[in-house]
């Protein structure tokens, strides 16, 4: 886990002592899940969330890395993060965190080629040596029967 203190002044070199209670009740994968499930439902569902980075400062915060992807380029790149506070569990601003991901994200997809549909399928996805499934028909009283298979 990465930990990062904010807004202490630190020296380069020497020594410095820290002092500061911290409470956690969210984890950080509790953290991750919560920001994708988010990002996925309310946002775009070709975005994701990343391992997030605990954030020590007057706020404890776990800062989760936001990616967007698309079906046949993987991930693209990052769009942002998202704060989420580390003792509540709430994410911090959704509407200004969500407009800031959601342009990058567009910014993103702008750079992507466009959509080449295949025009055949490859040998390798197709099936070999699997029956033919029986054909559900209706009868003339509108009940579903098995047609028998006929051909290969």
């Amino acid at each position: 886990m990465t930990v990062i203190l904010d807004q202490y002044p630190l020296v380069e070199t020497g020594t410095f002592e820290i002092r500061q209670m911290v409470t956690v009740h969210v984890t950080a994968e509790e953290a991750r899940r919560k920001v994708a499930r988010w990002l996925r439902m309310e946002v775009s569902h070709m975005l994701g969330a990343d391992t997030p980075t605990l954030m020590i400062g007057q706020r404890t915060i776990w800062r989760v890395p936001a990616y967007f992807s698309a079906p046949r380029a993987g991930i693209v790149g990052s769009v942002g993060e998202v704060e989420v506070d580390a003792l509540t569990g709430e994410i911090c601003e959704r509407a200004i965190c969500q407009a800031q991901i959601e342009q990058r994200a567009d910014a993103l997809a702008a750079t992507l080629p466009p959509f080449q549909p295949y025009n055949t399928i490859p040998p390798i996805a197709l099936p070999v040596d699997v029956p033919r499934a029986p054909m559900i028909v209706l009868n003339e009283a509108g009940d579903p029967i098995l047609a028998p298979v006929t051909g290969v």
